[in-house]
Formats: C-alpha cells, structure tokens, sequence
C-alpha cells in the first residue's frame, strides 16, 4: 500500500512538472539566498515595484557590450530590485568584482554557485533577463532588446527594447507585449 501511495505521489510529481514545463509556467521566487561577491550571503525577496535578474558571466561578449545599457536601465528604475547573477562557480570573487568595475556595473552582482535560481527560471544563456512582479511571478524573461539577431550578428542599433518595455508596464500596472523572447548569448554551464 505504502508502495502503491508513493508511486502515486511521484507520478503526480511528474505529471505537474512535465505540464509546467510543456506550458513554459516557471515557479514563484518567494525568496533566494545567493552570495555576494565577499562571500556574504544574500537574501533576495520580490521588490514591491519588481526585480530583475540578469544572467552575466565576465568572459561573454555581449555581457561587457550590454553591461553600460543594464546599469542605465537600473539607474532609470532605482525602486525597481536590479540583480546581476553569475551561475556557478566558474569564476572568482576577485574576476566577479575585476568585470564589475571594468565595465562600471554598480548595482548587485551576486553568484548562483548551485544553480538554484538558473534552474528556478530555466535561464539558458548570458545575458539572460528575467523580470519578476512584486508577488514573484515571472513578468517576463528573455532578450535586453533586439540589438543581436544571432550569435556574431547584429543591428546598428536596438528597435525593440524588451527589458526596458516589461520594466516600465510593469511599474504602470499594464500587461507586457510580450512576455518572453528567445535569448541570444553565451551558454550557461553546468559548473
């Protein structure tokens, strides 16, 4: 019997997930500890004006490329929680903190060394954006804006401004346009 009930339970668990997964619903972020980069520990909860998280890593590209359009857009929105977050443990408090200051990013960047959050938000690439309301509810996730149409490829300049877009609905009370865009980066590892 005992069997029977714990076969049931794993079913449904994996019913549910695969149905998240096929309808792309990704969880609530209530809240999430991750590490700054003096090896604090920080305890991230939804801004009650939002959040957004943005999936860097030092060595890509385009994160150097889009990081002066990142700390203007968290300049813009200072009620707005603006998180920078490096997945795994690739890189150093020392190369974290060097790529910060190179390219004069001055809001939080934290690390992810477990991957929790990554998972959480199925981010995929760097740099990924993912807005949360106040209730933690993904608002919207994917591209900074249309300035790359492909890996090595891009535009003379952006037309469409999705972060920037979802960020000002958001703080209107309005519904985004569009709510997920398909990001275009560096591969996030698994480690």
């Amino acid at each position: 019997m005992k069997k029977q009930v714990l076969l049931l339970v794993i079913l449904g668990l994996i019913f549910q997930l695969s149905f998240a997964q096929e309808k792309n619903l990704l969880p609530v972020i209530k809240s999430y500890r991750l590490l700054k980069t003096n090896g604090e520990t920080a305890y991230i909860t939804p801004g009650k004006a939002g959040t957004v998280f943005v999936f860097l890593s030092p060595e890509c590209p385009l994160c150097k490329n889009y990081s002066p359009v990142l700390q203007t857009l968290q300049q813009q929105n200072p009620s707005v929680n603006f998180y920078g977050i490096i997945p795994g443990n690739t890189y150093s408090s020392k190369q974290i903190t060097k790529f910060a200051d190179d390219y004069q990013i001055r809001f939080p960047i934290l690390t992810d060394k477990n991957m929790k959050l990554v998972k959480a938000l199925q981010a995929t690439v760097t740099p990924e954006a993912v807005v949360l309301d106040h209730a933690g509810q993904v608002y919207y996730r994917g591209l900074i804006d249309n300035w790359v149409t492909a890996l090595g490829k891009k535009r003379a300049r952006a037309s469409e401004h999705y972060l920037s877009s979802a960020i000002g609905s958001l703080a209107a009370g309005a519904t985004v346009k569009q709510t997920n865009t398909e990001p275009i980066g560096c591969l996030i590892n698994e480690f």
